[in-house]
């Protein structure tokens, strides 16, 4: 069973020793950070540890997949760290980088299947 696995604003969830299992179990895992979203900075490491790729996003319309330590102390600072954690504010960056690519965007909430999709046509 080959699963893809997108997750928004999550925090840490295990330790070093689940992220090894749970990356080689679900490669293709990509965790999707608005800006300064301050939930997926918790609970700290060294006891937990993030799963999958980090994709970071802002409501500019830029889009860093696996930012360095530099790049993502750069996008936390500032006011509105919890604000950046709600759900319209994931959807406005996915727009604003929707835009910036010249693609349509289509969210949905749907309970089983696909969250957003985008159109290059």
């Amino acid at each position: 069973l080959d699963v893809t696995l997108y997750t928004f604003g999550s925090p840490r969830v295990g330790n070093a020793a689940f992220r090894r299992v749970f990356d080689k179990a679900v490669p293709h895992t990509w965790r999707i950070v608005n800006e300064k979203d301050v939930v997926p900075t918790v609970p700290t490491p060294p006891r937990y540890a993030h799963v999958g790729k980090e994709v970071r996003v802002d409501g500019n319309g830029l889009m860093m997949l696996q930012p360095s330590f530099l790049e993502r102390q750069h996008h936390q600072e500032g006011k509105d760290r919890v604000q950046s954690h709600y759900l319209p504010r994931y959807r406005k960056s996915l727009e604003a980088i929707a835009e910036e690519m010249d693609m349509q965007l289509s969210l949905e909430v749907a309970p089983y299947g696909k969250l957003w999709e985008l159109d290059c046509g």
